[in-house]
């Protein structure tokens, strides 16, 4: 009996054992995805989850999860099951950077309608955005904005990607003007990942996770970043060979930066006996041409417990700037920099490059150019195209001081990741950068060509077709209303400004006396050219139309001139003698304080004063006039509403100006001679001796207090 009731269990177990074996496997897939995913190996967690979700084929393998809208507990448990394999897959595609495969994954957790997920339709715009599915990912990530009530960082997340979308649409309608070039092979190979470009003379570094023959894959992948290098030539480059830098067989190397006979890198290990620290090595080129032993830097780069990587040392070889998670920064990775000795090792404590440079996301790829007084990074903490882009800010290490970093734009920038920069000193405004913008996981190295056009032409008189000297002239983005670049006319009147796209601009051009001009320069007019826009601009000459002279002052009281007066009256001067055909009257104003006649008297005096300082310069007489208007053309009340003094009205009204009355002939005699705006303008005779003894009065005291507290 106890015989027959052993084969029976036996035979259970037989029939029972492919079932269970196969239910192992399944729980074994979705665990194996988790461990993968836990430790970073997004691959390989994409691989096992679809194994568990039977979209690769296993053996022995069958479907577990009936997913119905109602059902048992058992049937909701393998449903949120389901969900949960169909969010780590699509987090796992967009960890790899595989964004077109992450959206269907996401897209088909949000068909559930549940918040068992509810970072998804976030990851779900981000995938769309790095798709260049701009307008869509808008539209996710604003749904997301509006129901999610979690964490505020991903709420922050979205904001910026929603702007980084808005930006990126508008860069794809008006591109920056540039070339992209992919390099070919044996540099960018189908597999692997070629990076962190740098050019000494002929020879090209990069960094590559090409496949080594030498290691063993069944215990660590084959496919590791090593140093490179390829000489370029008349017809492309040299066979690309390994960098022999002695370092551990399974260790990572990557991001050279090389000055004088040293090597400057960064190493990593990610193998068992590895923490994935990022650590900065230096390695000294000897006689025989042999790389040194590499040695680490000290503790003032590489801290305990935190990575140091991707070192830029300057080509004065007096500075190093390089990224690193350590304390004190502003969130992720930082970028820093030290000083570094004759013997090439830091001297001192780093330095964060401080708020205006550092995101509370990551810089990193460092590039300073001392000669331009420029750094280039990578950040993904800034508004751009997506992911990883290209910036560049003005300033110096020497003083750590950097205006806002600009994005460098589409073509350059890419929906998703560009990084590291270097220049080719042979070729302006060209340079080598890396990107994955045409591959599902893996970096490639690019040329970029920066080119543009230019926008020229000449400021005339309408009237005589000369050349207008000394007008100020603006280029400002019609849309973004920003000021592109100014300048002031010479005596040829030409202007010219660089542009980097075809967006609609404006042009606004200012002169003292011929007044303002605008003209406007479509995106239509700007399509079409290849390299120069030429365009003339006519200004006329305003006749009669009074100038304020700013910063002209005379005593208290008095008509001599105050010594702050004169670099004012020195500029006129010289656009007096740049327009020798012009008759001028100058002008003299006062508050309405005091008698009116005392008033005209001492205006009268103070325009003369002027016009003596003038012609005492060498501006022929004949052409000016002396006017004294006293307190007879007011620009601003003197008064307030109810009554009170205005002192800052009264200020404005305390002027002197100029004016253009007439033009000359080449002969001396007047072509014409205009009579003044308003016919009030005549000067008013004054009894001298009158207006001395009002000055006496008791009266004229107490108006002359207020005058010297004023300020006159």
């Amino acid at each position: 009996m106890q015989n027959k009731r052993l084969s029976l269990i036996i035979l259970i177990g037989l029939v029972l054992f492919p079932i269970l074996s196969s239910a192992q496997f399944i729980v074994d897939y979705k665990k194996d995805g988790d461990r993968y995913f836990d430790n970073e190996n997004y691959y390989a967690a994409a691989i096992y989850y679809q194994k568990a979700l039977k979209i690769i084929p296993s053996k022995n393998y069958f479907q577990p999860y009936n997913v119905f809208k109602t059902g048992t507990a058992k049937q909701k448990k393998d449903a949120e099951e389901y969900q949960y394999l169909l969010y780590k897959l699509g987090q796992s595609f967009r960890l790899y950077k595989d964004y077109e495969s992450a959206e269907e994954w996401y897209r088909k957790v949000l068909q559930f309608n549940n918040d068992l997920f509810p970072l998804a339709r976030l990851w779900y715009g981000v995938t769309l955005r790095a798709d260049s599915k701009y307008d869509s990912a808008i539209i996710e990530l604003k749904q997301f904005k509006s129901h999610y009530s979690g964490e505020q960082k991903y709420l922050d997340k979205a904001k910026l990607e929603i702007a980084s979308c808005e930006f990126a649409i508008a860069q794809l309608e008006y591109p920056r003007l540039a070339e992209v070039e992919e390099l070919p092979q044996p540099i960018n190979l189908e597999k692997g990942s070629e990076y962190a470009p740098v050019r000494i003379g002929d020879t090209l570094f990069f960094t590559s996770s090409r496949k080594l023959d030498n290691i063993n894959s069944r215990k660590h992948t084959p496919y590791i970043n090593k140093l490179y290098r390829t000489v370029t030539t008349d017809t492309g480059y040299s066979q690309v060979e390994r960098m022999a830098v002695k370092s551990d067989k399974y260790g990572e190397e990557a991001a050279a930066s090389l000055h004088a006979n040293r090597l400057y890198f960064t190493e990593w290990n990610n193998g068992k006996e590895g923490d994935g620290q990022y650590v900065i090595m230096m390695s000294t080129l000897g006689e025989k041409g042999r790389w040194s032993d590499p040695i680490k830097l000290g503790r003032s780069i590489n801290q305990v417990d935190y990575s140091a990587k991707e070192a830029s040392v300057t080509a004065d070889g007096k500075y190093m700037v390089f990224a690193s998670d350590r304390p004190g920064g502003s969130g992720g990775y930082d970028l820093w920099y030290s000083k570094l000795g004759a013997d090439g090792l830091p001297v001192g404590e780093a330095v964060n490059l401080g708020n205006a440079v550092n995101s509370e996301k990551d810089e990193v790829n460092p590039f300073y150019d001392a000669k331009e007084g420029k750094l280039i990074f990578s950040s993904n903490g800034r508004v751009g195209m997506g992911g990883f882009d290209l910036y560049f800010s003005e300033g110096a290490l020497s003083d750590n001081e950097w205006i806002e970093p600009q994005n460098y734009g589409y073509p350059v920038n890419s929906s998703k990741d560009d990084n590291y920069y270097f220049p080719m000193k042979d070729k302006e405004d060209k340079f080598y950068t890396s990107s994955d913008r045409n591959s599902v996981c893996c970096m490639d190295l690019y040329t970029v060509q920066l080119d543009n056009i230019k926008v020229i032409g000449h400021v005339y008189d309408a009237d005589t077709h000369e050349p207008i000297k000394r007008v100020q002239t603006y280029l400002i983005d019609s849309l973004s209303g920003d000021t592109l670049g100014n300048l002031m006319t010479k005596g040829d009147g030409y202007f010219h400004f660089p542009l980097i796209n075809r967006r609609p601009l404006k042009m606004h051009f200012s002169h003292k006396v011929y007044g303002e001009k605008n003209i406007e320069i479509t995106h239509a007019e700007l399509k079409p050219v290849d390299s120069v826009y030429e365009r003339d601009v006519y200004m006329k000459l305003v006749i009669n139309r009074p100038i304020r002279i700013e910063n002209v002052y005379y005593d208290f009281d008095k008509a001599s001139l105050r010594e702050e007066s004169l670099p004012s009256l020195d500029s006129l001067i010289s656009l007096l003698t740049d327009h020798p055909e012009w008759s001028v009257e100058i002008g003299a104003h006062t508050d309405a304080l005091g008698a009116d006649e005392y008033n005209q008297w001492l205006s009268q005096q103070r325009a003369q004063s002027v016009v003596d300082y003038l012609t005492a310069h060498g501006v022929a007489r004949d052409r000016l006039e002396a006017k004294g208007y006293g307190e007879t053309h007011p620009v601003a009340p003197n008064k307030n509403p109810d009554g009170s003094d205005n002192p800052e009205g009264r200020q404005l009204n305390r002027r002197t100006e100029f004016t253009i009355i007439g033009l000359i002939r080449a002969s001396g005699k007047t072509m014409h001679k205009l009579n003044s705006v308003e016919g009030d303008k005549n000067s008013i005779e004054v009894d001298k001796s009158k207006a001395m003894h009002m000055s006496k009065s008791e009266n004229w005291k107490n108006i002359k207090q207020k005058k010297e507290e004023t300020k006159e």
